[in-house]
């Protein structure tokens, strides 16, 4: 489902004339991965891990956070009970998260 909605968000952007967003999924040789990245204008500005119910941030997120620089890094938790802050990250739950896009 969240995948779903970020690729509409991507279109919505689009379609609006705002800067273009693309949906990308990232996993490295050594089978590291964060479920979405989000670029703009062709250049990694969000990363979105998603979760069941685990608020704990997996050291891909930040590993990768770290690899790309300047980039905005977020958790999304199906059934998150307070969502906050862990190791510098949001956390969001899923219904939220997915309130919060303008689509």
């Amino acid at each position: 489902m969240i995948a779903s909605h970020l690729l509409k968000w991507c279109h919505f952007c689009q379609d609006w004339g705002y800067p273009p967003l693309e949906l990308h999924f990232m996993r490295d040789k050594e089978k590291r991965e964060v479920d979405f990245l989000i670029t703009r204008e062709k250049k990694p500005w969000l990363l979105i891990e998603t979760k069941l119910n685990d608020t704990t941030p997996p050291q891909a997120l930040r590993h990768f956070a770290e690899k790309l620089g300047d980039v905005q890094k977020l958790l999304v938790v199906r059934d998150c009970e307070a969502p906050g802050r862990a190791a510098g990250i949001p956390i969001l739950d899923g219904a939220t998260f997915c309130a919060a896009l303008p689509v």
